[in-house]
């Protein structure tokens, strides 16, 4: 028997199988359902209650939902999908760290980084010219090469 008691018992929720979301992203029926997270979903740990949100496929933790003008809307997730983020398999709709050329902005300073390998690098806004970016909180960017929840960012 499913328990969805780590989930808070939802009432809405859709079943889907391991074909469905091997095939994500895919042309005919498998073209409802995005291969990856969308940049700006914000994540919640249904085991830890932790919040991240989503920046260059990556989770990057939350500390404070201060930086977004109070709580979002969020998905909520078993912690697996987040600790195993980019490990191959149905967890690829997530990668461990953001992708090469992600823009972040730190929410309390305005600042800009550019992220190469994980790394989120300060840039000149001129540098960037129009890119996208992801609002992110201070300490994302402070404590970057962490360990546990700092680990998405090295």
């Amino acid at each position: 028997m499913i328990s969805f008691r780590t989930l808070g018992n939802p009432t809405h929720y859709a079943w889907l199988n391991a074909r469905t979301l091997a095939n994500a992203g895919g042309s005919g029926p498998y073209s409802h359902l995005a291969k990856t997270v969308r940049d700006g979903t914000f994540l919640v740990s249904a085991e830890t209650g932790q919040v991240y949100e989503v920046a260059g496929g990556a989770p990057v933790f939350v500390s404070s939902w201060g930086t977004f003008g109070g709580k979002q809307p969020s998905v909520l997730v078993n912690q697996p999908v987040l600790d195993d983020a980019g490990s191959g398999g149905w967890m690829d709709s997530l990668h461990y760290v953001p992708a090469d050329g992600t823009v972040l902005m730190d929410g309390t300073t305005g600042a800009l980084y550019l992220v190469t390998a994980g790394h989120p690098a300060a840039m000149a806004a001129a540098a960037l010219g129009t890119s996208p970016f992801t609002l992110v909180g201070t300490t994302a960017i402070l404590n970057a090469g962490g360990t546990g929840v700092w680990s998405h960012l090295t």
